[in-house]
């Protein structure tokens, strides 16, 4: 399930960012979406009543790729999730995960 999410990413990256030295902030705020759904949809959820980018996360470390974090929190189907979205410059890394 993690594979699709990071195969879907990775494509909207490719095919979705047209930006010569984008910085990560901008990254994850294109992705944002699409993992968010993604992850509500393996939860058995596919209704986002809101969307709250809650700021920055200090930044974390995948084999020598800095990845940048933002934490999220999302309602839907009844349920409130805090979660993480960290993303590396490339865009080759990307991660959502509950906090």
């Amino acid at each position: 399930m993690m594979f699709r999410i990071l195969v879907c990413a990775i494509v909207l990256v490719l095919f979705g960012c047209s930006s010569k030295g984008a910085k990560n902030n901008r990254l994850l705020e294109k992705l944002s979406m699409p993992l968010i759904k993604s992850f509500l949809n393996q939860d058995g959820c596919n209704d986002i009543a809101s969307t709250k980018n809650l700021g920055a996360l200090p930044d974390g470390n995948y084999f020598g790729q800095k990845l940048s974090k933002e934490h999220w929190q999302v309602e839907g189907c009844g349920k409130i999730y805090d979660l993480e979205l960290a993303a590396s410059k490339d865009g080759k890394h990307v991660n959502i995960q509950k906090l």
